[in-house]
């Protein structure tokens, strides 16, 4: 691969450039780990308002768990409004538990 610079020249230096901060840590450590918390610690707050805007039990719900990735899903989970509470499944009379066991 052939040198661009014609024979016996120097590499251009830049005098004039002034960096007057060497590293910048606005990409690392605290802010952006606390921006993420902060977006869920809201999630959960609005999970908390949900539950009472839509007049769920929240003593029977439990405590306020939102799970990373907090999917839209899982949201709804947590605030168990009535779509999530017309899909519980019980169990019926007479049904057993399933249990598959794996064989080696």
């Amino acid at each position: 691969m052939a040198n661009s610079s014609p024979v016996g020249s120097e590499p251009t230096r830049y005098l004039e450039l002034r960096i007057s901060r060497r590293y910048s840590d606005s990409g690392t450590g605290e802010r952006p780990l606390f921006l993420g918390a902060s977006v869920k610690f809201a999630l959960r707050e609005a999970v908390k308002a949900s539950r009472a805007s839509a007049a769920v039990d929240a003593q029977a719900m439990g405590v306020v768990q939102v799970d990373s990735p907090a999917m839209a899903e899982r949201s709804r989970v947590a605030v168990g409004d009535w779509i999530v509470q017309g899909a519980k499944v019980g169990a019926q009379e007479g049904e057993k538990r399933f249990f598959v066991e794996a064989t080696a």
